[in-house]
Parts: structure tokens; sequence; C-alpha cells
């Protein structure tokens, strides 16, 4: 019975030394220190060992592990969330879809004050309209421009020509333009005279996509999108020589292909470079030859296929809080080939002068030259 009582003790006490092994990996030196002891001490109390005896029961050898225990749990803990916090930063740092904020960062390459950004403008403009060997218009405009844009995330920075086209950079950029000029012109032509004070207005709407590329501390937006340009030309009236003036309508129809280019400069300055070509697509020019007393003529219409136009401005801006304030010199042109042969008709009738002719109308190759500056303000 005695020997059966040793027997389970030893097998109790290994297996406790096995488990106590397993749990304590961590600690080697103590491990081998420790069954080298328990093992001395089955020995030194075989015939006598009982439940108290248990020599791996030292309180002093339990603290001890389990203060080196506790100790590498916490640097251990400790290790985890240090790795934690690399992690969160290296994700943070590459995230390309990061929604601009409304405090902007003296390193952060961005004209817009936020998400949503407007720009009010006022100008005055000299523009001057010729068809080469017929005629020209010239005199001044005065002009509102309005333009919103909402850029929905901010690309990442451009490092090399693979980054153009990395996943994480897309088109971010919509805008929305919408200029409203008026003024009077003069007109002077070699056949039918001259007038003065010729009333005229233009409208021009358009829609706008682009996409930011930022480069160390300077951005470049490609751009495109839609457009629509309308000029009224009041001719009504008679010429210097008694020739009767009547009504013009133009309409333009094209695709802008520009570039912006935003810097900043020191001293809260920064500057905005727009250079743009106009892919002309349709054009319709009418002529009200209906005004012309006596008459009876109806209106013209002639389809204008052929044409391009260029547009250019450079802006400096005044940085501030709130509200940021700026001057544009700008620059537009427009050369328009001639249009289609139309037939000149009277309540819906040709007009033969004679056998086998037919009287027709032409809007002339022409162009038109526009330059002045605008104050504006961007919020």
């Amino acid at each position: 019975m005695k020997k059966a009582i040793v027997s389970s003790s030893i097998i109790f006490l290994l297996n406790l030394t096995v488990n106590f092994t397993h749990i304590n990996f961590v600690f080697a030196d103590d491990r081998q220190d420790l069954i080298g002891h328990e093992l001395d001490c089955v020995e030194q109390h075989v015939h006598q060992i009982t439940w108290s005896d248990v020599c791996y029961s030292d309180n002093q050898l339990e603290e001890k592990q389990a203060r080196a225990m506790n100790q590498a749990l916490d640097e251990y803990d400790g290790v985890l969330s240090h790795q934690d916090d690399e992690l969160n930063m290296q994700d943070n740092s590459q995230r390309s879809d990061r929604p601009l904020s409304n405090v902007e960062d003296d390193n952060l390459i961005s004209s817009s004050k936020g998400i949503h950004s407007f720009d009010m403008a006022g100008g005055i403009s000299f523009i001057e309209y010729k068809e080469p060997g017929l005629m020209r218009e010239r005199g001044n405009m005065y002009g509102i421009d309005l333009h919103y844009t909402y850029r929905m995330s901010e690309n990442k920075d451009i490092r090399s020509l693979k980054d153009v086209f990395d996943d994480q950079n897309k088109i971010n950029v919509y805008g929305f333009d919408f200029k409203y000029s008026w003024g009077s012109v003069d007109y002077d032509s070699q056949g039918t005279g001259s007038a003065d004070d010729v009333e005229d207005y233009m409208a021009e709407i358009r829609g706008i996509i682009g996409y930011d590329i930022p480069i160390a501390q300077a951005r470049f937006t490609p751009y495109t999108g839609l457009g629509i340009r309308y000029l009224h030309d009041d001719l009504r009236g008679q010429s210097s020589n008694g020739a009767n003036g009547y009504r013009r309508e133009s309409n333009y129809l094209y695709i802008p292909l520009g570039l912006e280019t935003y810097a900043k400069a020191k001293n809260g300055i920064a500057m905005d470079l727009f250079l743009e070509y106009d892919l002309f697509l349709s054009g319709k020019q009418v002529s009200h030859i209906e005004d012309i007393p006596g008459v009876g003529f109806d209106k013209l219409v002639n389809q204008q296929p052929h044409g391009y136009g260029f547009k250019g401005s450079f802006r400096i801006i005044k940085k501030n809080k709130d509200v940021d304030f700026y001057v544009e010199p700008f620059f537009n042109y427009w050369h328009i080939r001639k249009s289609k042969i139309s037939p000149i008709t009277i309540n819906g009738q040709l007009i033969s002068p004679s056998p086998g002719l037919i009287l027709v109308g032409i809007e002339p190759d022409n162009n038109s030259t526009e330059y002045g500056i605008r104050l504006g303000t961007h919020f």
C-alpha cells in the first residue's frame, strides 16, 4: 500500500512538473533549475513523501515565476500596441480617397476651401470680331463669372508614371461655369458703312470634369467637358450710308480640353494658370434678315461645321482663412470657318432672280479676339 502511495505521488509530481514546464516555456533557465530541484526532492523523500511535502510548492519560487510572467506579458502587450500604431499610421498615409478638410494645410496643394468651392468675379474686356475683307466690330464688354467646383476626394502624390494609372487615383473634380457679358461695339464695313454703339451680349455655360495630379508643391488638373457659347449682336437700324442692319445670333457647341496648374508661393500667395483648347463640334448662325423693312425675308439659318478656339488666364490669389481674393488677366480666341450655304426665302418660298438661279446666304470665315482682366473671390 505504501509503495502504491509513493508511486502515485511520484507520478503526480512528474505530471505537475511537465505541466509547469510547458506553461513556463519562456523561462528556460529557471525551468531547468526547477526540474532538478523537484527530482532531488522526490529522491530524498521517496520513503516518506506526503501531500504537504511537495517541494515545488515553494512560495518564493512561485512568486518569482508569476512576476516574471506578468512582466513578459506586459512587454508583449506593449510590442503589439506599438505595431498596431505603426500599421494604422502606414494605412492612413497610403489612403488615396482622403476627403478634403475644411482647414487648409500649408503643405496641402489645394485651391479649394473644402469639398465644395465657389468663384465669383467681375471683369472688363476688349473684344474684336472680324470677317476678313468685309467688316469688323470692336468695343468693350463688362461681365460676371460664376464657377462651382466639387472636389470629391484628394488624389495621392504622383511620383512615377505608374502612379497616374494607379487604381487609387481617379477623376475627382466636377465643375460648372456660367459667364455673362454685355457692352457696345462699333461696326465698320467697306461696303455698308459704319455704326456706333451696337448692343451686344454674350453667355457661356459649361460642365467640367477633371483629374488632379499632385506633384511636389504643385497640382496639375487636366480637364474636359461640354460647353455652349451664345452671342447676340443687334445691328438693327441704318448705317452711315443708309444700309439696313439686322440682329445676328451665334451658337457654338464645343468640348474644352484644358490644363489647370496650381501652385503656392510664399506669404499667402498662390498662382493658378489655365490653358485650354476648344474643340469645335458645331455652330449655327441665325441672321434675322426679317428685320430689314419692306422686304419680307424669312430668317436665315446657316450651319457652321468647322472651327476652333483657345482660352488662357493667369490668376494671382491672396489666400485668407475664409475668403480668397484674386486678380486674373485672361484671353479668348475663336476662329470659325465659313458656313454651309442656305437659301434665302420669303414666306417659305425660294427667291429666283433669274431662271436657274436662287438667292442664297452664307456666313463668312470669321474670328473674334477678347482680352481683359477679372477681379474675384474664392470661398
